[in-house]
């Protein structure tokens, strides 16, 4: 189990990358765990490395391997921030082009409203008889089943959409969903000046 207490290293960085200053804070960081986000010039984007359980016990992020991965992070993710600011439109284009391509069939799914609200109409038609106790629960297995299914077939399809179009050393689990965010300005990165 990670030591849960942080370890007193560094909690903010400070790079220069090409002339500009690049600040990030350290959110989190153990002995098997680090995690930083971008302060300064993007905003919102975070990144993180874990040193699994089964690696020796003496590959740890404490002592300067912990700065050293913590600067690693920043980096990569001002890299990333910086590819999406100068191809945020063209990536903005391609994603809903995708989108758009399988709009003739859309996958069935329900909204959080629209779920709530069918499930609060079955939960009535239930009470007054109207529905037997196993039409309801096949009807919320079969919405929650849609949802599962809609969730990871867009999820295959922003990984493949993220693969093809952006550079592959900036990918990682941690920043996937955030560039994908970013792409569809559900997430702001752009620090005010």
């Amino acid at each position: 189990m990670s030591d849960p207490r942080p370890s007193e290293h560094i909690l903010t960085i400070h790079l220069e990358i090409d002339e500009e200053p690049v600040v990030g804070e350290v959110l989190f960081r153990t002995k098997r765990d680090v995690s930083i986000r971008i302060l300064k010039p993007y905003k919102n984007l975070s990144n993180s490395r874990h040193i699994p359980h089964f690696a020796p016990g003496h590959v740890t992020f404490d002592g300067p391997r912990g700065d050293s991965a913590a600067r690693a992070l920043l980096l990569d993710t001002f890299a990333l921030c910086r590819f999406l600011e100068s191809h945020l439109v063209e990536l903005r284009e391609a994603w809903a082009a995708q989108l758009a391509a399988g709009a003739e069939n859309p996958p069935i799914h329900f909204e959080r409203d629209e779920f709530l609200k069918r499930r609060k109409t079955l939960r009535v038609a239930l009470k007054k008889g109207e529905v037997s106790p196993a039409t309801y629960q096949a009807e919320i297995t079969r919405m929650k089943r849609l949802n599962v299914d809609y969730e990871a077939e867009r999820a295959f399809k922003a990984r493949a959409f993220l693969a093809k179009n952006l550079p592959e050393r900036l990918l990682n689990v941690d920043l996937e969903s955030q560039a994908l965010g970013v792409i569809e300005g559900r997430l702001q990165f752009l620090a005010e000046p």
